[in-house]
């Protein structure tokens, strides 16, 4: 075990023992546990710490690296990161990305056509058309929780986000066979077919991230990344559990850890709760029966909720749930509000320039538009049309 990095290994489960190491590390950098730019032990020194063979830790610290939850430099080590919002984009690109938007504005506003800006300008475009739209893209069970938290943080002329399973957008990227697929594919939909319409902006947890930047590369969306951490009225709950309860805890084993090391501190004089995995329905059942409170992922809620009725004589069911961080979330909407703010300096600048462009110059740049919706966006917002107070591109 080591302590600093709260890493347990468990030769019985059954798991892998780089996946056990890979997953508690990533929980760990996710959701700020391990500050960004926290330098890891080296990897003989984590594996004599822990009692594992070298390349099990080399083998989990390359996935982390793999998913933007960890960089090497050389000479000094490996250290934690967080995937970047700008699609993965480095300072340099970055920096290009900023050039290139002055440039477009200064462009549009001395008339240029659009169709001489090139393929690079056209993804830019595509990606502030119509203003930003935003998607969460998460676990199917909890996915639409975090889209509610993140269009709470929004302003209210931004106030729709979309929730969209992650398990959807892989399932879209994978090869098939069907007649028409290939064609699909080759029009550059692959993942993006799986999100609605006109979405710019991919906001998930960081667990995610780096997944998503690949499989959206080509993609005119920016993925922006937020950290979780168990919500606080959970915390509470779980601290006020009378001391002589008998817990249970139901996730996926290699979850476990993550848990326990959530819970023992919350009650701290007290025995580990018993233990049964998110996909044993028999184990939840037999386990339940003897148990006055149990603690469920939210992966496992739905299975729980089935076999286990709380109430007189039952447990009290427990959700373990994650939010996301109030610093996260602020960094997640400036971006978002940054991109509007660029969108509506570049229509700005269409404007501008109309006048010395030819008649149908402009139809490239202009959104398709919906009569009803523009009627509904010129008259004052109603409660029951919460959507018509988006950006007026």
């Amino acid at each position: 075990m080591s302590a600093a990095l709260g890493v347990r290994i468990d030769r019985r489960s059954g798991i892998p023992i780089y996946l056990q190491l890979k997953t508690q590390l990533e929980y760990a950098i996710a959701t700020g546990r391990l500050p960004e730019n926290t330098r890891l032990p080296s990897v003989r020194g984590l594996a004599a710490q822990l009692g594992i063979a070298i390349e099990t830790v080399r083998q989990a610290y390359v996935e982390l690296e793999q998913q933007g939850l960890a960089t090497t430099r050389h000479g000094a080590g490996t250290f934690t990161s967080l995937p970047a919002a700008q699609d993965g984009r480095d300072p340099a690109e970055a920096q290009l990305q900023t050039a290139l938007d002055s440039f477009l504005e200064a462009a549009l506003a001395g008339g240029a056509q659009a169709e001489t800006l090139g393929r690079l300008v056209a993804h830019r475009l595509r990606l502030l058309q119509r203003g930003p739209v935003a998607a969460f893209v998460g676990v199917r069970p909890s996915v639409e929780r975090y889209a509610r938290q993140v269009m709470g943080a929004l302003p209210v002329g931004l106030s729709t986000v979309l929730p969209v399973p992650v398990e959807d957008v892989r399932r879209a990227s994978e090869p098939r066979e069907e007649p028409g697929e290939a064609a699909r594919r080759m029009s550059g939909l692959g993942a993006l077919g799986a999100l609605p319409a006109g979405v710019t902006h991919v906001v998930c947890l960081a667990f995610h991230a780096r997944e998503l930047q690949v499989l959206l590369a080509d993609a005119p969306v920016r993925v922006v990344p937020i950290v979780s951490e168990l919500a606080r009225p959970v915390v509470r709950t779980i601290a006020g559990v009378p001391g002589d309860a008998r817990l249970l805890l139901v996730c996926r084993e290699e979850s476990r850890p993550i848990y326990e090391d959530l819970i023992t501190p919350l009650r701290p004089f007290h025995e580990a709760p018993a233990f049964a995995r998110a996909d044993d329905p028999e184990a939840i059942s037999d386990a339940a029966g003897h148990a006055d409170v149990v603690l469920h992922s939210t992966v496992a809620g739905e299975l729980v909720r089935q076999l286990v009725r709380p109430g007189p004589g039952g447990p009290e069911l427990i959700e373990l749930l994650h939010s996301a961080t109030a610093r996260s979330l602020e960094a997640a909407t400036t971006v978002i509000r940054s991109d509007w703010e660029v969108a509506l300096r570049l229509q700005g600048a269409v404007a501008r320039g109309a006048s010395d462009a030819r008649p149908n110059d402009g139809a490239y740049l202009q959104p398709a538009r919906d009569t009803a919706r523009d009627t509904a966006r010129d008259s004052t917002p109603t409660p029951e049309h919460p959507q018509e107070q988006e950006l007026p591109l």
